[in-house]
């Protein structure tokens, strides 16, 4: 529900652009952005969410995690994608036995840990996306 009327707002604004009223601000085109919006959803709700979101913002910025792209999530937004990104962590440190951290976008996998890296930090990189 407070995702459908955080939704709503944008849309509203964006639907005053260029109004005057003596009581309402002006309208205004801002994007929407949401920090992991779908994953509390269930998986069939997940898809027709994913479709909805692109129609209340004119930009959206999605901060999901690989679990959160379940359910129809991707195809439901795929032509709508311009572009993604994920966040690689670099570690000065040995793997020391960990497993790898890769996620496959757009069929191809990224490695989201390094180690024996120059120094601690995280990255933005962005990925190809076969929908831009």
């Amino acid at each position: 529900m407070s995702l459908a009327f955080t939704a709503a707002l944008v849309d509203f604004a964006r639907s005053r652009l260029g109004e005057e009223h003596a009581i309402l601000s002006p309208g205004t085109v801002a994007p929407l952005v949401l920090d992991a919006p779908i994953g509390h959803l269930d998986k069939s709700y997940r898809s027709a969410t994913a479709a909805f979101l692109p129609e209340m913002a004119s930009q959206i910025l999605l901060l999901l995690s690989s679990g959160h792209t379940e359910g129809g999530v991707i195809e439901a937004l795929g032509p709508r994608i311009g572009r993604q990104y994920i966040l690689v962590s670099e570690n000065r440190g040995d793997r020391e036995g960990r497993t790898g951290d890769e996620i496959i976008v757009g069929g191809v996998s990224h490695s989201r840990s390094l180690f024996n890296q120059e120094r601690n930090q995280v990255r933005l990189v962005e990925v190809e996306t076969s929908h831009a």
